[in-house]
């Protein structure tokens, strides 16, 4: 799975949770720590690098073209 596959999935299973609460860490020469914290106490965590950010960008470009 990609990230934002990844992202959807988690969503769609915690929403009815409650509030999902979003946080990207300081960038860094590696790239950056997401965290997505539902209020069930379940946390979706990913060390995001450069070329996953750039990948995601590219597909997401690439489907808003096909739309």
């Amino acid at each position: 799975m990609n990230l934002d596959a990844d992202i959807e999935e988690f969503v769609a299973l915690h929403r009815g949770h409650g509030r999902l609460t979003a946080d990207a860490g300081e960038p860094t020469p590696n790239g950056y720590r997401l965290e997505i914290a539902c209020s069930c106490g379940v946390t979706f965590e990913r060390w995001i690098t450069k070329l996953d950010a750039i990948d995601d960008l590219i597909r997401e470009h690439l489907r808003a073209e096909r739309n």
